[in-house]
């Protein structure tokens, strides 16, 4: 006659399984991934970045001058204002281009406000020490300086504005605006220039690119001077992008929800 073996007793609700025990699945790997992993040396990892492309921008015009054996100082002048122009080029067309094509920082407005001091202090240092390289006086110097800083505040408001949007696409419209703004007179003075059509001086201001060198240009043999135009296109950006800043603040989320 064979033993009776007792039923097994079926574990209780409040009592843990192999299966459900704490620590039992510690190693195995989550379902859900970090959306914002990316972010978070930020904006550490874009300063990295953005100095070693100042670097590099440096080498491959002012210091390249010296090194070819071209010691001239329209040469220099010359070198500096595509230094000038691939710094802007930086801030107003790769900037954006980082942030409007990754997912967005979990607080849009703030990641947005911290990369634009993370990125114009590199960007100072690199204009300021042109003086002693340039016939550029303070005035000129500081009128460049201005017209970058009023280009970076006023795509850094887009990119705030524009980060926090989803779906992707609509960060992608808020990347073309941000082409059109900042590349759009450059590219109709290109035509005009195919077209032999000679634009009129103010116009070479309404874009970063070509108002470098509406600052910096003088007759031969006398230094430049900044006129009143002149700075009134410089902080006219920074009186676009002041408006935008508190449209920013006001109407983006604060925080992204974690799910999205």
């Amino acid at each position: 006659m064979r033993p009776r073996v007792p039923p097994t007793p079926e574990p209780s609700p409040s009592t843990p399984s192999a299966d459900t025990a704490p620590g039992a699945q510690a190693g195995a790997p989550k379902d859900t991934a970090d959306r914002w992993a990316h972010r978070r040396g930020e904006p550490r990892l874009l300063t990295l970045c953005w100095s070693i492309y100042l670097l590099i921008a440096a080498i491959i015009t002012v210091f390249s001058v010296q090194f070819i054996g071209l010691n001239q100082p329209n040469m220099f002048q010359n070198s500096t204002r595509a230094l000038m122009v691939m710094t802007a080029a930086g801030l107003t067309i790769l900037w954006p281009m980082v942030r409007l094509s990754q997912a967005p920082a979990l607080r849009p407005v703030r990641g947005a406000f911290s990369d634009f001091f993370a990125l114009m202090l590199p960007a100072q240092a690199i204009v300021w020490p042109t003086m002693l390289l340039t016939s550029w006086s303070w005035e000129v110097t500081g009128g460049v300086s201005l017209l970058l800083f009023s280009w970076a505040a006023l795509l850094g408001a887009m990119i705030a504005i524009g980060a926090a949007r989803q779906p992707s696409w609509r960060r992608s419209i808020w990347m073309a605006m941000c082409l059109v703004v900042v590349g759009g007179v450059a590219v109709s003075q290109l035509i005009g220039a195919i077209l032999k059509i000679t634009p009129t001086p103010t116009v070479w201001l309404a874009s970063p690119f070509t108002a470098i060198y509406a600052l910096t240009d003088a007759p031969s043999g006398l230094a430049p001077t900044m006129t009143g135009q002149e700075w009134l296109a410089s902080i006219a950006p920074l009186a676009l992008a002041t408006p935008l800043w508190a449209l920013a603040a006001i109407f983006a989320p604060r925080r992204l929800p974690a799910n999205e």
